[in-house]
């Protein structure tokens, strides 16, 4: 099993750091906190700022840009619910 799908099923509310989400997306964590400062994929800080991603805006994200040719996830995800 990937190191992103454990990391997934260790964050009970679905939630997923940085790194984990720019491997999914096969982007860069640069890039990520770039769409962050622009409102195109907003983050949730926790208690030490960092910043975490929802996995449903990860996928809605997927499901929207794959259907325009534009991202190309590394991973694919089977996730319940």
């Amino acid at each position: 099993m990937s190191k992103a799908l454990v990391a997934i099923k260790k964050f009970p509310k679905k939630l997923i750091t940085i790194k984990v989400a720019a491997n999914l997306l096969g982007l860069s964590p640069s890039t990520l906190r770039h769409w962050d400062k622009n409102g195109k994929l907003p983050s949730i800080r926790n208690f030490s700022h960092y910043r975490l991603y929802r996995l449903s805006d990860l996928l809605k994200m997927i499901r929207a840009d794959e259907k325009l040719g534009r991202i190309k996830p590394k991973k694919k995800l089977l996730v319940d619910g």
